[in-house]
């Protein structure tokens, strides 16, 4: 190892410590990045030229078949879970389907244990992909990791929790890992696991027959059916892609499901059932089918103001790249949405092809009257360009 990889490394080792000591939990990203220069690093400790991480043995969870273990008991090492997160934990194992195609979880609980989504009250709308798309993942048995990915806010987590669900109701082994909670979940056919750190569910992990179901965060690799959820973003999923996943890609809403959802009253914002139907038309014709927009933020300021604020950013060729290889830009996902094939095609699966669309009419517009100015100052930036080159010295 040279002196530069050497530095590196401990660049690393002290960003690594320095996240641990901070908040006794592991940055993910760093081990990857780092698992091939120590693969030891989270068991017995490292030292590097006076650069020492000690941490804690990485100790599994009890085993699952204990006897004394019920269904609702809750096990949690350091890490302490939120009352909100083990409460909606507890109370999906008695959720059940109702009539429309509705999701109803026990009690005022919080969607994924996330403080600002307390407002659904237990209700879940499923939409005709996330029944679809559940079905595929449960029936490709032999393909071992799995890829979803759809525009931000679009309801990819929304649909993991279906996911979850439906693996318990299997008595499936469930590792959540979300990247809006610090704390990792394994749910087992008799009970709740709470850790701040993944290794402690390794061996469940490794067991072929567990699902590893990860939100917007890079995945490790092991032996479990591994599902990531995430917006577009290369830096997230290409790593993952080159293990052979299965890529599929989550639909915006149409105007029928936001309908629905609306007249169910399980839309996404508290006070949605009391907007009006004109007002939810309006939002779904500036923000198209992202419901985010149209009923968890309709009444948010800060968060209506973002489409202006992107309309003034979009720049054309930007927006052009975007349709070649989607990515995380904040601008490009308002201005553009990932829509998908949502039948089979022959040539393409059934949500195997992603398509890129306007967001709306109204961005559609937006962008087609920035379209003449910056194309003018592109040509003639080139024009201006071309003239300063200068001839061959072999030109007559």
């Amino acid at each position: 190892m040279d002196a530069n990889a050497r530095k590196a490394c401990e660049r690393k080792l002290q960003e690594i410590t320095q996240r641990y000591n901070e908040r006794r939990l592991l940055c993910l990203e760093d081990i990857k990045e780092f698992e091939e220069v120590n693969r030891q690093l989270l068991v017995d400790g490292m030292s590097m030229d006076g650069v020492t991480v000690q941490l804690d043995p990485v100790v599994p969870p009890p085993l699952d078949d204990t006897p004394n273990l019920i269904a609702d008991k809750i096990c949690h090492d350091e890490a302490v879970p939120s009352d909100e997160l083990v409460s909606f934990v507890k109370h999906l194992r008695v959720a059940n389907i109702e009539e429309g195609g509705i999701l109803s979880i026990p009690g005022n609980v919080c969607m994924g244990g996330e403080c600002d989504l307390k407002f659904l009250h237990g209700k879940l709308f499923i939409r005709k992909c996330y029944t679809e798309l559940s079905d595929m993942l449960l029936k490709e048995t032999e393909t071992p990791a799995f890829l979803i990915e759809g525009t931000p806010g679009v309801g990819k987590s929304f649909f993991s929790y279906y996911l979850i669900y439906r693996l318990i109701q299997l008595k499936k082994t469930i590792v959540w890992h979300s990247a809006s909670s610090s704390v990792v979940v394994c749910i087992t056919p008799t009970a709740t696991h709470f850790a701040g750190n993944l290794l402690k569910f390794k061996r469940q992990l490794n067991d072929r027959s567990t699902w590893y179901i990860v939100d917007a965060i890079r995945p490790l690799d092991f032996n479990a059916v591994t599902l990531l959820v995430t917006s577009p973003d290369r830096r997230r999923s290409k790593h993952y892609e080159n293990r052979c996943c299965t890529v599929r890609f989550m639909p915006v809403w149409n105007w029928e499901e936001i309908l629905q959802a609306y007249k169910a009253g399980v839309a996404l914002a508290q006070n949605s059932p009391e907007l009006e139907l004109s007002e939810i038309e309006k939002l779904f014709r500036r923000w198209g089918g992202v419901p985010r927009y149209i009923f968890q933020h309709a009444h948010t300021d800060s968060q209506q103001a973002i489409l202006e604020a992107v309309i003034g950013e979009a720049v054309v060729q930007k927006l052009s790249d975007y349709i070649s290889v989607q990515d995380d830009d904040a601008v490009s996902h308002h201005m553009l949405h990932i829509d998908a094939n949502t039948a089979d095609t022959g040539e393409f699966k059934q949500y195997e092809k992603n398509i890129v669309v306007f967001a709306s009419g109204f961005a559609r517009a937006q962008v087609l009257d920035k379209f003449p100015e910056q194309c003018r100052d592109e040509m003639l930036y080139f024009r201006n360009r071309l003239f300063r080159l200068p001839l061959p010295l072999n030109s007559i």
